[in-house]
């Protein structure tokens, strides 16, 4: 792979032109794995193990990911810079730029910075038992299933925590009288709405946790297995598998704790709220 002001055109050769007349001409033997992987970098010349995790680079407001740097496991070793240009002439090669270039003050954003072409080498592994033979598919099923139950748990604790809160809110207005008023009514039926949604979460919760959790255990053994023998030759990778065992450990515990939620909240305060309703609807005086 070759950054060259004129095309190679020789047998196997392959090329690509960039606006400022330069031309990348590279080629793939068939059968050969390749030797590069290449990525486009913006603001720095720091490709991210991490495919969540982008470069420093100055952020455009809206955009869905920004680049703060390289976290754990940190950056690819031994990656090399093929070109550079500025962020904007990058975008503005691309077919699709024209839509996102058109976004205000995003040309200021791309102008402000560079962008890198960057060559990143193949991973390397020792060659001993254990790291030559493992299935890739367990690096990629159980990190995705790892993903998904930090999402679903995220999105029902959010839930839990709103739907508890806005009862306590509504406890707190009935308490403040002596009576049921009138307008209490709407506040009593979101309560007891908000009780119904408390329910559901504590239903479908700690089975479907438990569920992400099983399939991450399928893949715990095999992910020991790697991260006791150090496959990564790139000593910093290994922590990756350090990463996931963590976090199905996290997983377990995560499990454990809905359960209790789901026992406390059946046996307490459910039976605690529907009580006090009970007793306001059929005790209380109304004015």
């Amino acid at each position: 792979m070759k950054v060259q002001s004129t095309p190679e055109n020789g047998a196997g050769w392959l090329n690509t032109s960039f606006p400022d007349g330069k031309y990348l001409n590279f080629r793939k033997d068939e059968g050969v794995p390749p030797i590069v992987s290449l990525e486009l970098d913006l603001g720095s010349p720091t490709p991210c193990v991490n495919v969540n995790e982008l470069p420093i680079q100055k952020n455009y407001e809206a955009i869905l990911i920004s680049g703060y740097g390289c976290s754990t496991p940190g950056q690819f070793a031994g990656a090399t810079t093929l070109d550079e240009d500025t962020a904007y002439n990058a975008f503005k090669s691309q077919s699709w730029a024209s839509s996102v270039l058109s976004l205000p003050r995003f040309n200021e954003t791309l102008q402000d910075q560079k962008a890198y072409l960057m060559a990143i080498p193949r991973i390397q592994l020792k060659d001993v038992s254990g790291c030559t033979d493992f299935n890739l598919h367990t690096l990629t099923a159980g990190g995705d299933g790892l993903s998904e139950a930090d999402s679903l748990t995220t999105i029902l604790t959010l839930l839990s925590l709103g739907f508890f809160g806005f009862a306590i809110m509504c406890l707190w207005v009935f308490f403040g009288h002596k009576h049921v008023l009138k307008r209490d009514w709407p506040f009593l039926l979101a309560l007891c709405l908000f009780v119904v949604g408390l329910s559901v979460v504590a239903v479908l919760a700690p089975p479907n946790i438990k569920k992400n959790q099983e399939s991450v255990s399928l893949y715990v053994a095999d992910i020991e297995r790697i991260e006791n023998s150090q496959c990564f030759t790139e000593t910093s990778l290994n922590a990756v598998m350090t990463q996931y065992l963590s976090g199905a450990s996290a997983l377990s515990r995560v499990v454990a704790l809905w359960s209790i939620y789901q026992i406390v909240f059946f046996v307490t305060l459910a039976p605690a709220v529907v009580g006090m309703l009970y007793h306001l609807l059929c005790h209380g005086s109304f004015k």
